[in-house]
């Protein structure tokens, strides 16, 4: 029987999995830490240790901290009320596919749904700045940045965006 002098009952919150993506192969799963046994049997740190298992690859990466994830979905909803790109603005920009064989353009911005297009991109060097030179347009893109060619799908140069520049 409860009195009114009894301190009501506290309960310890219940904490869900959190959701995880691999950094390393992009499976995305749950992992609840209160159940984490850890990545390895041998390990001495056990559940102190703060890191998260991929089930997928079995990668092990470090917990992201409270104030960082409250900081990325910040970010990622002020990223996502911004509907039009910035290069979107800028007088004479185009898609890479349409700069004339021949000519020269310095690259503004990568804009691709698929993030690691935008990567693999960027270690062949076509960053923002690079100035790259059309040497083909069919049957695909040839490219020259620097002393390297690259062929790329007509596709691929869609998502890549330059402003012409003269020849020097």
């Amino acid at each position: 029987m409860k009195t009114s002098a009894d301190p009501p009952k506290s309960y310890a919150p219940v904490q869900s999995p959190a959701s995880y993506q691999c950094p390393l192969c992009g499976f995305q799963f749950e992992f609840d830490p209160a159940r984490n046994t850890g990545g390895c049997s041998s390990c001495p740190l056990g559940k102190g240790c703060g890191l998260v298992l991929c089930p997928n690859c079995r990668y092990e990466f470090p917990e992201e901290s409270q104030i960082v994830s409250w900081f990325s979905r910040l970010f990622k909803r002020a990223q996502s009320r911004s509907t039009e790109p910035l290069w979107e603005d800028a007088p004479g920009v185009i898609p890479l596919s349409e700069l004339a064989a021949g000519k020269t353009g310095e690259i503004v911005a990568i804009e691709s749904e698929r993030r690691n297009r935008a990567d693999r991109l960027s270690a062949m060097g076509l960053t923002p700045g690079s100035r790259v030179r059309v040497k083909q347009r069919f049957p695909s893109v040839v490219i020259e940045i620097g002393e390297t060619e690259i062929a790329l799908d007509r596709a691929i140069t869609e998502d890549i965006r330059v402003r012409p520049v003269a020849d020097a």
